[in-house]
C-alpha cells in the first residue's frame, strides 16, 4: 500500500492518494511519512504541516524520515521560522541529531540566506555523510560565498559525483567556466547532470563551440540537450545543438 500511495504521490494524483489514506484507521508511521513526502513535494507547506499534525496527534511516532520532508518543504518557501519548530519537535523526539535531520536543516539555513545558522549545524554534526558536506556548499554558493564553498569541497573525507557537479554548478553561475572546466575534467566518474552542467554553462555565456564540444563527448546526448533551455542551444551564427541532438537521438 505505501507503493502504491507513492505511486498516487508521482502521478500528482493527491486527492486519490488522500483518500487511500484515509482508509486506514491507524496508519503506520511509514504509511505516514510516504503521505507527507507526497503531500510536501506537491502541495502547500501549510497542508503538509497540518498533516504532521494530525500524525502527531494519532499513534504513530515521527522518525527520522519524517522530519527531513518537512524540513525540505520549508526551504522550498524559504520558511526558517516553520522549519526551525519542525526541528525543535525533532529534538523532543529524540532525533534532532540525525544526520537526515541536521542535513535538511543545513539545506534550510543555506538556501534561505542562513549561513552562519547552517555552518553552526554542520560545526556541532556527530555524524556527516556526502550529503551534508553537499548542503553546506551549496549553502556557500546560494550566499555568494565560492571561496567557502571551495575551501569545503577540498576538505570533504570522500566526494561523490552529486557533490562534484555543486562545486562546478557554483563555477558555472558566476562565469568561472575555466575553473568549472577543470573541475569538470578532473571528476572520476560523471553523469549526465555533469555533462549537462557544462553544456548548459557555456551556452548561457556565450561560448557555443565549447558547448558543442563537451555535447560531442556525452554519452547520453538526448537527455543532455533536453536539460538544457532550447534558447540557449539555438543562437543565430553559434552552433544548433538542439538540432545536433535531434539528429544524434
Amino acid at each position: 500500500m505505501t507503493q502504491f500511495i507513492t505511486l498516487c504521490n508521482s502521478l500528482c494524483n493527491l486527492s486519490y492518494s488522500t483518500s487511500v489514506f484515509n482508509l486506514f484507521s491507524s496508519p503506520s508511521t511509514v504509511l505516514w511519512n510516504t503521505y507527507i513526502k507526497g503531500q510536501s513535494e506537491n502541495d502547500s507547506l501549510f497542508l503538509t504541516i497540518s498533516i504532521f499534525i494530525r500524525m502527531k496527534r494519532s499513534d504513530a511516532v515521527p522518525d527520522k524520515f519524517t522530519y527531513p520532508s518537512l524540513i525540505k518543504a520549508c526551504s522550498e518557501q524559504c520558511a526558517v521560522k516553520e522549519g526551525v519548530a519542525l526541528h525543535r519537535s525533532a529534538v523532543r523526539c529524540g532525533i534532532g541529531g540525525h544526520v537526515f535531520v541536521t542535513t535538511s536543516l543545513i539545506d534550510l539555513f543555506g538556501k534561505c540566506g542562513e549561513i552562519f545558522c547552517a555552518r553552526k549545524v554542520f560545526d556541532e554534526m556527530r555524524e556527516r555523510n556526502v550529503v551534508s558536506w553537499t548542503a553546506m556548499i551549496v549553502g556557500y554558493a546560494c550566499f555568494g560565498d565560492l571561496v567557502g564553498a571551495r575551501k569545503l569541497f577540498d576538505k570533504m573525507p570522500e566526494k561523490n559525483v552529486m557533490s562534484w557537479n555543486a562545486i562546478i554548478s557554483d563555477y558555472v553561475k558566476c562565469g568561472d567556466l575555466k575553473t568549472a572546466r577543470k573541475m569538470f575534467d578532473e571528476i572520476p566518474q560523471r553523469n549526465v547532470v555533469s555533462f549537462t552542467i557544462m553544456i548548459d554553462g557555456y551556452a548561457k555565456w556565450g561560448d557555443m563551440a565549447s558547448a558543442r564540444f563537451v555535447f560531442e563527448d556525452a554519452p547520453e546526448k538526448e537527455v543532455c540537450f533536453r536539460g538544457c533551455p532550447r534558447e540557449r542551444c539555438c543562437r543565430l551564427g553559434c552552433v544548433d545543438i538542439w538540432v545536433c541532438a535531434e539528429w544524434s537521438a
